[in-house]
């Protein structure tokens, strides 16, 4: 009887969080996530107590450079923009530190990976329906996803493939994604089975049509680095090969289209456009950075003369890692990141299945992270709060 409650507890207790990331996925008020976190957290009150402990260094960090961007005197310092950008990172702290807040008694860490590759393989089934709706009826999907973004207000990117019904399809979610690849290889290797390995090529076909070189670029990282990283030299090889063989297969049956998608990212005018003013930001950047190049200029700082972002993003930058030194110059650039990292490594502190030999996999999880802010505004917010999550995670695959 007390087994079968309990098991009835961990059912609830998952359902829950699968509605919690669900509104973080889909983009719904961050109240929501909060609220129903806030439920869980009602299991065991010592989390809370737990998820202060995390946080208090950062919230030091994170007023103190909110202090000193409110006492620049540049018009690139104007309100409200340094507690936009601080609510931003604020809003990564709080996923990090509530998700790793959850014991083993409410909701595993496991089961919160498995909810979020759910929520992937979901929207990927989405992408697909997409691109088979307009195949049939013979329209750009371009079409659909800017009716999608209107109705939402998410902000999706998207454009046509020249010659071809194929249309780039990319959530800001969508770098989670490309991070989830490690663990569903880990789960794939872990318990061998065809639905496994079909959630995984979902996975890359959701990455495969954000036609965004740097995505590919990470889920490939973690795909191999997760097959290098097995213990089992055995089934390291076999699924080295099974992975390399359906790839070939997939691509002996589309290779029209997926030489079309790579096609459009090697050899395209709007790569040409991108890869120009890209430079042109980075530039501006650094000239701005070198002006102050040790505190910055604050966060929430735009350059007057060059912004990028409207409205109430004006601070916001595509190559938002050299934007970041320009806000915080170097010694709050380190401050914020350690203070960050310190979140992940406290919580990677009680996870119940530590291994030192994992450190080398974290520092790449690291280091794709900041340099997916090299090239997308995607460091912070959800996206960076789950990744961030996910770095507590290794222990346990």
């Amino acid at each position: 009887m007390f087994t079968k409650m309990r098991e009835d507890g961990v059912l609830i207790n998952n359902v829950i969080m699968f509605i919690a990331l669900l509104s973080l996925f889909l983009s719904l008020k961050f109240v929501f996530f909060l609220f129903f976190i806030l439920i869980l957290s009602l299991v065991n009150t010592s989390q809370i107590v737990m998820m202060i402990k995390s946080m208090l260094p950062f919230l030091c960090v994170i007023l103190l450079l909110i202090f000193y961007s409110l006492s620049g005197d540049s018009i690139g310092n104007q309100l409200p923009f340094p507690f936009l950008e601080s609510r931003d990172i604020i809003i990564s702290v709080l996923i990090v530190s509530s998700l790793c807040s959850m014991k083993e008694s409410v909701v595993s860490r496991k089961s919160i990976i498995r909810s979020l590759i759910s929520i992937s393989v979901f929207i990927s089934f989405g992408k697909l329906l997409i691109l088979i709706y307009c195949f049939k009826n013979g329209i750009n999907p371009s079409t659909i996803v800017h009716a999608i973004s209107d109705a939402t207000g998410w902000q999706l990117m998207t454009y046509d493939v020249d010659e071809s019904l194929l249309s780039r399809i990319q959530f800001p979610i969508d770098l989670v994604t490309c991070f989830l690849v490690y663990f569903q290889v880990k789960f794939l290797i872990e318990v061998r089975s065809k639905i496994n390995l079909a959630i995984l090529f979902l996975l890359l076909f959701s990455v495969l049509i954000t036609m965004s070189r740097a995505f590919w670029f990470i889920s490939v990282v973690m795909l191999f680095t997760a097959l290098l990283t097995s213990k089992n030299k055995k089934e390291k090889k076999k699924y080295i090969f099974i992975i390399i063989a359906f790839s070939v297969l997939i691509y002996g049956l589309f290779y029209q289209s997926v030489n079309s998608i790579v096609m459009s990212r090697v050899n395209n005018s709007q790569n040409t456009a991108s890869d120009f003013t890209r430079a042109l930001q980075n530039r501006n950047l650094s000239n701005s950075f070198l002006e102050k190049p040790i505190l910055g200029h604050g966060i929430g700082y735009f350059i007057p003369s060059y912004i990028r972002g409207e409205g109430l993003n004006r601070y916001s930058y595509e190559s938002q890692l050299l934007s970041l030194f320009m806000k915080l110059g170097i010694i709050g650039f380190i401050s914020i990141i350690t203070s960050l990292l310190y979140i992940v490594y406290y919580n990677r502190r009680l996870c119940l299945t530590n291994t030192k030999n994992k450190e080398s996999i974290r520092v790449v999880f690291i280091s794709l992270w900041l340099f997916s802010g090299a090239v997308n505004p995607l460091l912070f917010a959800v996206p960076g709060g789950i990744i961030l999550f996910l770095l507590t995670c290794i222990d346990e695959v």
